[in-house]
């Protein structure tokens, strides 16, 4: 009876040990903004595209978005490592748009890629913006939830995206 318990406990130890152990979600691909399943807040964008290119931990995300103010298209560049990583105010990296990122650290927690980017609005507003990216289960759909923080208060959004 002890040996039957014995072998079943290490089977579940097994099996935990194996599950802890998976690989990260893959967020590559080409993923188009689903709009009327999205909550883009008042200045959010009206169209978006985003190519994510992800090898292990390092990413590069490619974003073109038509919003209220314009155009906008820019790339990221990070690894998921929870370091924060300064970025120059003259880097190609820092200019998104309205939005000069000064900072950003990037984790992956469970099967979420967070970005934690410290940005400032035409040099007026500061911005800490916490962004969560979560895959459906099929993988085709792409969930971005955004927690930002200004002096004019905070702002959440959610944006959906369809793999193309």
């Amino acid at each position: 009876m002890l040996r039957k318990t014995l072998v079943g406990l290490f089977a579940l130890a097994a099996l935990a040990s194996v599950s802890a152990a998976q690989d990260p979600p893959n967020f590559s691909g080409t993923w188009k903004l689903n709009l009327s399943k999205s909550n883009p807040g008042d200045y959010g964008p009206s169209a978006r595209t985003e190519v994510i290119a992800q090898d292990g931990a390092k990413f590069t995300d490619k974003v073109t978005s038509t919003t209220q103010m314009g155009e906008n298209d820019y790339t990221l560049t990070f690894t998921a490592d929870g370091k924060k990583v300064s970025i120059p105010p003259d880097s190609p990296q820092a200019n998104m748009g309205n939005l000069t990122l000064k900072d950003i650290t990037a984790t992956l927690n469970g099967g979420s890629l967070v970005l934690m980017e410290d940005m400032n609005y035409q040099g007026q507003v500061d911005i800490a913006a916490q962004l969560s990216y979560s895959l459906s289960p099929d993988g085709k759909t792409l969930t971005i939830s955004d927690h930002a923080t200004t002096s004019m208060g905070d702002f959440d959004t959610s944006l959906v995206f369809d793999k193309q």
